[in-house]
């Protein structure tokens, strides 16, 4: 019964609504192109600097953007690189930082 009263007076439409413009804004995003090479290039490495990672990490940020550009033909859309692409990139250099580390503490 409090169902129908809310339907007469239009709250649930207007709930339902704001659930549909959220997942056209994600949409939206899909539309819009990802970084090009150079650009994801600088957002990764201002990245390392900011969160103060090795320097010599910036040593692979190329190869490993330019190895994504071959598995995907391009970075993708805004969405994707977000959600696919950046993260996959930082995985791997966040395991060649460990790496880096165990064999520093190995020789030093």
């Amino acid at each position: 019964m409090v169902v129908n009263l809310l339907r007469k007076l239009g709250v649930l439409n207007v709930q339902r609504c704001k659930k549909e413009k959220k997942t056209k804004m994600m949409d939206y995003y899909s539309n819009v192109k990802g970084p090009t090479r150079e650009g994801a290039i600088d957002i990764i490495k201002n990245k390392l600097m900011t969160h103060k990672k090795p320097q010599c990490l910036k040593n692979f940020v190329i190869y490993l953007v330019d190895e994504e550009i071959s598995k995907y033909n391009r970075l993708g859309s805004q969405i994707g690189w977000s959600v696919t692409v950046e993260p996959s990139i930082w995985k791997k250099l966040l395991h060649k930082e460990d790496v880096y580390i165990r064999w520093k503490k190995f020789f030093y």
